[in-house]
């Protein structure tokens, strides 16, 4: 089962599909690309990013690398 270790303590799991706190990012102009053609849902989603939120901290994990387990996380600003 993958698991990602937030930097609160939390343990976030990646194996609930669809998971509830993952999200998919697409640039705009990545969108506005695929938009122009028919959309077929793997074309879409190979596009995407995959990101996960933390339930306990608000922090948003994204993996800019595909290729890479490490993601970049983002902490919520008060």
């Amino acid at each position: 089962m993958p698991k990602l270790l937030c930097k609160c303590g939390e343990t976030l799991s990646l194996s609930e599909v669809p998971s509830p706190i993952g999200f998919h990012l697409i640039s705009e102009r990545d969108l506005d690309k695929i938009a122009e053609d028919t959309v077929e849902f793997e074309v879409l989603a190979k596009n995407m990013l995959e990101s996960y939120l933390c339930p306990n901290c608000g922090r948003l994990h994204v993996f800019w690398d595909k290729r890479s387990p490490i993601p970049t996380v983002y902490k919520k600003e008060d």
